[in-house]
């Protein structure tokens, strides 16, 4: 019955619980997020300046998801809702942030493999898919976003200094092995 009948039940199912079929109307939202980036595609709106109480767009978007005027709302999508708000620019920024540090923490890793760069490399990888459907970093107060700056930081010194110790034993390689030339002549 429900291989047959599935999708008429889902939809009675989300019908009667007043849900559409993503479940939160991100399609809307992302639809009215891309045609403002659309309208102000490098420098966006201004920070936080979306989801402000008296702003048309934010007013009608709560009022579609029956959400009090100025609650907690956002668009759903770490991409779409920065590039509304501080546009393509800003978003590049934050961009090389989340997935440059991403991969320097998964090249780190897997040069020096243990436990903290294992669960670092791990919260950068669950943030990374959430972005697709969350907005969870670089807004105050929010410990995801210190961990995205402090991961890009930590995976950087690191391999520099896997850089630099590589760099010193070619140089000690060299000198052994100049060393042995000397000798043998």
């Amino acid at each position: 019955m429900v291989v047959t009948a599935g999708d008429t039940l889902l939809a009675d199912v989300l019908e009667e619980s007043g849900k559409d079929p993503t479940l939160t109307g991100r399609t809307e939202l992302w639809a009215t997020g891309l045609s403002f980036i659309a309208e102000r595609p490098l420098q966006g709106l201004g920070y936080r300046a979306f989801w402000v109480s008296g702003f048309a767009p934010a007013e009608e978007l709560w009022a579609m998801f029956l959400v009090p005027s100025g609650a907690g709302f956002n668009f759903h999508n770490t991409y779409i809702s920065n590039a509304v708000e501080i546009g393509l620019i800003g978003l590049s920024l934050q961009m090389m942030i989340i997935y440059g540090g991403g991969l320097m923490i998964a090249t780190y890793a897997l040069l020096r493999p243990n436990a903290p760069n294992a669960m670092l490399l791990s919260l950068q990888v669950l943030m990374i898919l959430r972005s697709f459907i969350e907005v969870e970093v670089f807004f105050e107060f929010s410990i995801r976003s210190i961990l995205a700056v402090c991961t890009f930081i930590y995976a950087a010194q690191g391999l520099l200094a896997v850089r630099a110790q590589a760099q010193m034993v070619a140089s000690a390689n060299r000198a052994s092995a100049h060393m042995k030339g000397l000798i043998d002549a």
